[in-house]
């Protein structure tokens, strides 16, 4: 890396940090974003679970089958987030 004569050393530096932070950021909102479904399928879901049962007049089995689908896209979007 030059150093132009005109800038300071700390110009450069500065010059350079939006271009890292542009590589970093869209792993961090993939995790994020995971992170937050994961958050609303597990937490928020599971106590409204039995009201959902009454208002969609679904049983238990196919209730806990909805939330294994949950699990299953969770696990395949984590899998796939280690090769990007």
């Amino acid at each position: 890396m030059e150093v132009q004569a005109d800038l300071p050393a700390a110009d450069v530096v500065h010059k350079q940090k939006p271009d890292q932070l542009r590589v970093h950021l869209s792993p961090l909102l993939i995790l994020t974003s995971i992170f937050f479904i994961n958050f609303i399928a597990r937490i928020i879901l599971a106590p409204l679970m039995p009201r959902i049962e009454k208002e969609l007049s679904i049983a238990h089995a196919e209730a806990g089958f909805f939330f294994l689908l949950i699990s299953i896209g969770y696990f395949i979007t984590l899998l796939s987030s280690g090769f990007f």
